[in-house]
């Protein structure tokens, strides 16, 4: 273990082998008790930081900021990869417990999962078919579920409305399309 005898700060400096005790900084290692100061690890050149454990890189952070998990040239801000199943784990502990994973399957199909329900919400397949409530979308738009109907926006008017066979509390029992002009339904 390391020591210091100041309160303020504990700082690992790696040089090189040059004269100039400025330029030829490798990285630095500094953890801080100041107020208002961030400890850090950092490079002091243009190569890429690699992070890992049991011996192995994992997370990589760029020259350029762009950090990647599972991939070392990472090209955007955020990257991740796997050979397998990638998802991004969302919740929220306020209210009720809700958690969602986002990303792909290793059929290559992105999707948003609700963890707390069980339930697949959203698909996009690799052939650019969309899904709610599937993880199968056998068509352009697959909505699947217990609908009581589907209704198109715009804006606060309402355009277009399909309703399903027996769901209709006009009695429409064998389902209906309608478009709609100012609110009301024309069929």
């Amino acid at each position: 273990y390391f020591t210091t005898t100041s309160p303020a700060a504990f700082n690992m400096i790696f040089r090189s082998g040059s004269a100039d005790p400025q330029n030829n900084w490798l990285g630095q290692i500094e953890f801080t008790g100041q107020p208002g100061s961030n400890s850090q690890i950092v490079t002091r050149n243009s190569r890429t930081l690699a992070l890992g454990s049991n011996n192995v890189q994992t997370l990589f952070i760029t020259d350029d900021d762009y950090v990647g998990i599972g991939v070392s040239d990472p090209d955007r801000l955020l990257e991740l990869q796997s050979s397998g199943d990638c998802w991004i784990k969302v919740g929220s502990t306020a209210g009720t417990d809700r958690h969602f994973l986002i990303g792909t399957d290793s059929n290559h199909k992105f999707q948003i999962y609700d963890e707390t329900a069980g339930a697949m919400r959203f698909t996009i397949a690799d052939d650019g078919k969309v899904g709610i409530g599937t993880d199968a979308p056998a068509n352009l738009l697959h909505v699947e579920g217990d609908l009581l109907g589907f209704e198109v926006h715009s804006d606060d008017q309402r355009i277009g409305r399909i309703v399903p066979a027996g769901s209709s509390a006009d009695g429409r029992d064998a389902g209906y399309f309608s478009l709609s002009y100012g609110g009301a339904d024309t069929i």
